[in-house]
């Protein structure tokens, strides 16, 4: 079977809350952007890179890959939460109340 329509079959939201449950936050907020960069680049080539000989990116593929996507999108969302939280609390008190009264509303 390939990959057809259904790509995301492996990776939804809830297997990765049910990874980020088993993760250190402080851990994965550690390093910076180009250090995270690089460690996502080495993955690609170990991973993601490594392409069958017959060039067809079946249900092996996925399978091999879809533990790295999931870890790379907890941690992407953790890490960019993170940069959001420390950013929105160095504003001044009226913007950041506003933020607040908005995210009430929602």
């Amino acid at each position: 079977m390939g990959l057809g329509a259904d790509r995301t079959r492996g990776v939804n939201v809830d297997r990765v809350e049910k990874w980020l449950v088993t993760q250190d936050e402080k851990a994965l907020v550690q390093g910076d952007l180009v250090q995270w960069a690089m460690a996502a680049h080495d993955l690609a080539k170990s991973n993601s890179y490594v392409i069958p000989e017959d060039h067809q990116l079946g249900e092996g593929y996925v399978e091999k890959n879809v533990l790295t996507v999931v870890q790379q999108l907890g941690s992407a969302g953790v890490r960019l939460a993170n940069i959001l939280n420390s950013l929105l609390g160095r504003l001044p008190e009226a913007p950041q109340k506003r933020i607040e009264q908005m995210s009430h509303t929602m």
